[in-house]
């Protein structure tokens, strides 16, 4: 599946959505079983490339400044998060990861969707199938099982990370080491 084809999918089911991203996976869900096995299996790998594209430590200390400390799995659910914004967003964010301040993530409750999100091709893959994708293809990657972050790993100070991204610091409050709601210093 070529990047136009997954991105087009992606948009369609944010277009589609009433703005919630659990809706969201409901219409991509809707999108991907039309298009058969070997097309969701594409589009699976294709949004594998695209969370691991942003594996990095640059994007894991945008997501550390938005949501205090995370770990591996609140890491890929915020990358999952990411994509399902759309394709502007995500090449911003990859190019620049200060910019995620502009996608505005108000509610931690999202990340939990954005999981959900991200494994909705798994779920279409076994309803049309019969059985689960890693089972069937067990060589598959998923999003989840990484080596380590890409880049190189920097000092993760209040003083660093508010250099580093001036504007989520300005929106979302210093470095914290411990999780807290993404609630907005604007609000």
């Amino acid at each position: 599946m070529d990047d136009t084809t997954f991105w087009s999918i992606v948009e369609a089911s944010r277009e589609a959505s009433d703005g919630s991203l659990e809706d969201q996976a409901e219409q991509l869900g809707d999108a991907l079983l039309e298009l058969g096995q070997d097309q969701v299996v594409a589009f699976d790998a294709a949004f594998t490339e695209a969370s691991r594209a942003i594996y990095s430590w640059e994007h894991c200390g945008a997501a550390t400044v938005m949501l205090g400390w995370v770990g591996d799995d609140t890491f890929t659910d915020f990358r999952s998060w990411v994509i399902a914004q759309g394709r502007t967003t995500y090449e911003r964010f990859r190019a620049d990861p200060d910019s995620i301040v502009e996608a505005g993530l108000d509610d931690q409750e999202e990340l939990g969707d954005a999981e959900v999100y991200a494994g909705v091709a798994a779920v279409v893959f076994e309803e049309l199938v019969g059985t689960e994708i890693w089972d069937a293809l067990p060589e598959r990657d998923g999003v989840e099982f990484q080596e380590d972050l890409a880049g190189v790993r920097f000092e993760e100070s209040v003083e660093v990370m508010a250099e580093r991204y001036p504007r989520l610091t300005a929106v979302y409050g210093p470095l914290s080491t411990e999780p807290k709601d993404p609630v907005r210093n604007d609000r």
